[in-house]
């Protein structure tokens, strides 16, 4: 009996879908330093949901997706998209991460805000790719959000943040840590914490350019057959799309297979003749990026079914992921090492490991060494030195028993 793919007959039973738990996406909570769990959260089935989540599948940014989601309405297709973008700038999955949890806090779903705004918190401790100014401004953002929504210990942290940064973080001038004060106050109210009363410092010195960037160039020679597949799975799914016939969902499902098998044969010839460190990041970052998105196919995270025979191998599936992940990864600590001096050796450890816990820890790189990651971060950062001691200001600490898992231990001198 063949199987009717259209989008109204995914609307139908969506509910009957959702009730049998086959269409579940995670949303993670923290259970010690070593674990992220997903808790069922399942995937919006509508017809408006489907057609916004398949979007970037057509080649559309998927913080412009995010964005549209967001202005209809649909805040779970939003929330299923951000979880799905592992690749979109930190500083872009931290503002739309704010944007989605106060639109969930306004219509009163807190546990959803309070998800979202533990998630920004983490990108604001971690990434090294955010200015203080924007660290500071996103966990006074965040601390409200949480005290709103009576998280009133994950605002603490917070606004402890906020405060470290406030008085020990070289990179503000005067005038703008009188700012974030005067902003942080009502904060302080609210959450019954005393004020500093210490006069703020007026040391400022510029910020300095990091020593290794995670942003890779584009593939070099990039064989022509590469983005024909994409072109060609684009078009298919279009029509499909435009008329959800059984004969179109299966030219879907060929564009698909043909696209993993030429990508999959392209990652495998490049990555076995590339010499160039560079160009072979490059390459894994590419890998993962596919893996990924064959990953979220797989787990029906576009809310319908596209490609059965990769639901069927997810496990599979879900290995290759995590192995692109570590190959990724190992190259980046390769790019650190090869650095000129073991000052930059140690700066360049620190800003990978830091986005290694991040991915980690925000679900985009599944079945991580959380632990031995953290480890090897406080090692790196034990040993940062000179200029980079205080660039790299704040200090993270991990593992701790704090509501939020991450922490500001020292920026700059006090």
């Amino acid at each position: 009996m063949k199987r009717n793919r259209t989008i109204d007959l995914v609307f139908f039973v969506s509910g009957l879908m959702i009730f049998a738990g086959v269409l579940l996406l995670g949303i993670y909570h923290f259970r010690g330093s070593g674990a992220r769990e997903r808790s069922a959260e399942p995937v919006p089935t509508s017809r408006i949901a489907v057609e916004i989540l398949l979007r970037p599948l057509l080649g559309e940014a998927p913080g412009r997706s995010v964005r549209l989601a967001i202005d209809r309405g649909e805040l779970d297709v939003a929330r299923t998209i951000l979880e799905n973008s592992p690749f979109m700038p930190r500083k872009d999955q931290l503002g739309l991460r704010l944007s989605l949890a106060a639109k969930f806090a306004s219509d009163e779903k807190f546990d959803k805000s309070a998800r979202l705004y533990d998630e920004g918190a983490a990108i604001a401790f971690l990434s090294p790719a955010l200015s203080d100014q924007d660290r500071a401004q996103a966990l006074l953002e965040i601390g409200s959000g949480l005290a709103a929504a009576r998280h009133e210990d994950e605002a603490r942290v917070c606004l402890k943040g906020v405060e470290k940064l406030i008085y020990e973080s070289p990179h503000f001038q005067p005038a703008q840590r009188l700012q974030l004060l005067n902003g942080a106050r009502k904060l302080y109210t609210r959450l019954g914490v005393k004020q500093p009363e210490e006069p703020l410092p007026k040391k400022f010195v510029p910020v300095q350019l990091l020593p290794l960037s995670l942003q890779v160039m584009v593939p070099p020679d990039v064989p022509g057959e590469f983005f024909e597949v994409e072109t060609e799975r684009r078009k298919a799914l279009q029509r499909a799309l435009d008329s959800p016939t059984d004969e179109n969902w299966g030219r879907v499902i060929h564009a698909f297979l043909k696209e993993d098998q030429v990508k999959e044969n392209v990652f495998s010839s490049m990555l076995s003749r590339e010499p160039q460190l560079a160009a072979r990041l490059s390459w894994l970052r590419e890998r993962v990026v596919w893996r990924w998105t064959k990953y979220s196919i797989a787990r029906r995270a576009y809310g319908i079914s596209l490609v059965p025979q990769w639901e069927k191998a997810l496990p599979d599936i879900r290995f290759k992921l995590v192995k692109a992940y570590e190959d990724m990864y190992a190259g980046y600590g390769d790019m650190a090492v090869s650095l000129p001096t073991p000052e930059e050796v140690q700066a360049g450890w620190t800003i990978v490991l830091r986005n290694e816990l991040l991915d980690a820890w925000l679900g985009y790189y599944p079945d991580a060494p959380m632990s031995s990651i953290e480890a090897q971060l406080k090692e790196h950062e034990e040993k940062l030195s000179g200029k980079w001691k205080e660039e790299l200001c704040p200090v993270v600490e991990v593992g701790s028993k704090s509501p939020l898992p991450f922490g500001f231990v020292v920026c700059g001198e006090r």
